[in-house]
């Protein structure tokens, strides 16, 4: 799966004014100027403020996107999804390094149990192959886990099948996953739903 990564120097929202926030702070402090001291603090702390707003916001915006907000995210947004999904549905979840993994993108804890996850977000033309089993079969034992599932919003091969069941290991496809959410979404909004 291709990683995103943020291009080198560049900052998330407004982090980049915290540089100059602080040169107001000490500017204030180092002249004994308390009214710049104060500006800079406060806007310092508004600053830090709207960064943690906007965060939350990102957050909650993945974590109410549906399948076709899936369908075109970026392999490690699905990976944050499928995060904030499991823990919506009772899980502590630990995300994995974005390289170095070991064949999971997520480790999972309920009731005593450890679960890997490998997320795979694919264009709906392409089928998830053996090699995303394998991986996650690896990973069962390097993060010590009891099951394992591979996650997709696509579907898998039959090879792909077969060896999935020869590993004990869960495949969730498209409908899983749409079930998935759509059992999230219920318990988030416990109204009745018009059929």
């Amino acid at each position: 799966m291709r990683r995103s990564r943020r291009r080198a120097g560049t900052l998330p929202g407004g982090a980049a004014a915290f540089p100059l926030l602080l040169a107001i702070v000490g500017l204030g402090w180092l002249q004994r100027h308390p009214i710049v001291l104060l500006i800079g603090v406060v806007l310092f702390i508004a600053g830090v403020g709207a960064f943690v707003y906007s965060a939350w916001q990102q957050r909650e915006r993945i974590r109410k996107s549906g399948i076709a907000e899936i369908d075109q995210m970026d392999g490690r947004t699905f990976e944050r999804k499928l995060g904030l999904l499991f823990r919506d549905l009772g899980y502590s979840v630990r995300h994995t390094k974005v390289s170095g993994d070991y064949g999971a993108d997520l480790v999972l804890h309920k009731n005593g149990t450890t679960t890997v996850v490998q997320a795979k977000r694919y264009s709906l033309d392409r089928k998830v192959g053996v090699s995303a089993v394998q991986e996650v079969v690896s990973a069962m034992s390097m993060y010590h886990a009891q099951h394992a599932i591979v996650i997709t919003n696509t579907y898998f091969t039959a090879p792909a099948k077969t060896l999935a069941r020869s590993n004990q290991v869960e495949l969730w496809e498209r409908t899983e996953l749409i079930n998935a959410l759509t059992t999230v979404r219920k318990q988030q909004d416990p109204r009745p739903q018009n059929s």
